[in-house]
């Protein structure tokens, strides 16, 4: 029974509880794929203490990855004040960790050179498709794991766009995007075939994908592109 996993870049996060007793509870948190941020523990949640929840944060800013910290410290804090409601620890370790402040940089458009040496670099890509939906269309990544093939009109020529950042994302009215000459063709092939983006892990393996051909950018400068 999970009441708290999350997966931030390569640093995975989970607090279950273990046996048929459901007394047992238990909080793990390390790397995945190999990276080298933070360390790796699996121990009952009632003895995970600040200190070590601080060395697991401060090594993941040390490797550059001060937003993550930052996510990964308010999911943290919420989940540890779950398990505490539902008495499984006595006191918040996460009352005692501090991290500095990160400041968010504003993302950069590419430049319509870039844009086009890109779009020249990606051609046979695997992630083609979802990595030109991204840039034709202003999606996030999220919105694109969610896209339907009934959410495409060809007819219409429009394409709806569920959000992820409202609360309510069931009643949430989707966002009603043209499709662009440049889309056309991606949400055609997706129709045609039946599938729009079969990927796994897509918002980690498209930043991946997208850091190979633009270095000097981050994905959801596509989306800033767009816009512009």
């Amino acid at each position: 029974d999970n009441f708290g996993t999350t997966v931030f870049e390569n640093v995975q996060i989970h607090g279950y509880i273990e046996g048929e007793s459901n007394t047992a509870a238990l909080f793990s948190f390390g790397t995945q794929n190999g990276h080298s941020t933070g360390s790796s523990y699996t121990v009952e949640l009632k003895n995970v203490k600040a200190l070590q929840l601080q060395e697991f944060l401060t090594g993941i800013i040390a490797d550059g990855k001060g937003r993550t910290a930052e996510d990964i410290k308010t999911f943290l804090k919420g989940m540890f004040e779950k398990a505490l409601f539902n008495d499984f620890i006595k006191t918040n370790p996460m009352l005692g960790v501090q991290i500095p402040k990160h400041y968010r940089k504003h993302g950069t458009t590419l430049t319509l050179y870039e844009e086009t040496s890109f779009v020249d670099s990606i051609r046979g890509d695997h992630y083609e498709p979802v990595l030109l939906f991204l840039l034709y269309s202003g999606a996030r990544v999220s919105e694109a794991e969610r896209l339907t093939i009934s959410d495409i009109d060809l007819s219409s020529n429009t394409v709806a766009i569920r959000t992820t950042k409202l609360k309510d994302r069931v009643n949430a009215k989707p966002r009603i995007v043209p499709i662009f000459p440049k889309l056309r063709p991606v949400l055609e092939q997706a129709v045609k075939s039946g599938i729009t983006f079969p990927y796994k892990e897509m918002a980690n393996k498209c930043g991946q994908r997208f850091k190979k051909y633009c270095p000097n950018h981050h994905l959801h400068e596509l989306r800033h592109t767009f816009t512009t």
